[in-house]
């Protein structure tokens, strides 16, 4: 459902739904899932702190380390949003 409003654009409702999952359990998907969302919304120091999080969580997940390369690059928020 999160996913699905990332994509559908509805990045407050997209949030909240990350939030959720977070709040039931520290998950490496959902952190990256949240920091597409903040980066859509503008807010990179919130994206950066869930990717991190999200590597010390699981160093090897590779959607974070590409969602951080991203960013570091400077690339448009998105066009890594929609991304899985």
């Amino acid at each position: 459902a999160a996913y699905a409003a990332l994509v559908g654009k509805d990045y407050e409702a997209a949030e909240r739904l990350y939030n959720e999952v977070l709040s039931l359990q520290n998950d490496s998907e959902a952190r990256v899932g949240r920091a597409r969302v903040r980066w859509r919304r503008g807010d990179e120091a919130g994206a950066r702190s869930d990717l991190a999080e999200a590597l010390r969580l699981d160093p090897a997940y590779a959607p974070a380390r590409e969602t951080l390369d991203s960013l570091d690059a400077g690339e448009d928020a998105g066009r890594r949003a929609g991304s899985r």
